[in-house]
């Protein structure tokens, strides 16, 4: 009888070890690339503190000028920038006006003299000292369904020329030069 109930016991075993695997989710490998690949770096700006004028954020300043800060990633062997025009391409490497490397413990930069009244865009990329292939995704690119991973911003209008030379009284014969 007990021989019985043992042969029993090991065939239900077998039975519910079999069910409770087969039901088991398929499990996918992850690469190594995928458990090591660096964590992505991210422009601060109201999109993604929440807080608007925050004077820590990257923003225009001096009218055509960019200042971007970014949160720093432990581990980084750098960071990558890329800027582009809004009507640019990152697809095409004629439309990337700005593409740079910067060490690890540089977290924020000034990029100078940007066209006026144009919207740029911002793209960063934490660098991996492991290589390439363990790079971090791309910040600020943009898909189309997240608004928050555009980085963009439209720089301000340029302030009218003052007149140096002015001409007036003119007659046939003469005329006035005004220099400002």
């Amino acid at each position: 009888m007990k021989i019985k109930i043992l042969i029993l016991n090991i065939a239900v075993a077998s039975l519910l070890a079999m069910v409770l695997n087969g039901c088991r989710k398929n499990q996918r490998e992850v690469t190594d690339a995928e458990e090591n690949t660096s964590f992505m770096a991210v422009f601060r700006h109201q999109g993604n503190t929440g807080k608007t004028g925050d004077p820590l954020a990257s923003q225009v300043v001096n009218t055509n000028d960019m200042y971007l800060t970014w949160n720093g990633i432990n581990g980084a062997a750098g960071y990558r920038l890329k800027m582009k025009v809004q009507s640019g391409s990152w697809d095409i490497p004629g439309d990337i006006l700005w593409d740079t490397i910067v060490g690890p413990d540089v977290l924020k930069i000034t990029k100078q003299d940007l066209q006026y009244s144009t919207k740029h865009n911002f793209a960063i990329q934490t660098l991996s000292p492991l290589g390439e292939a363990y790079h971090s995704k791309w910040y600020g690119l943009g898909d189309g369904s997240h608004n928050d991973d555009r980085a963009e911003w439209e720089m301000g209008e340029r302030l009218g020329i003052p007149d140096v030379v002015a001409v007036g009284a003119v007659t046939e014969t003469s005329m006035r030069v005004f220099l400002n």
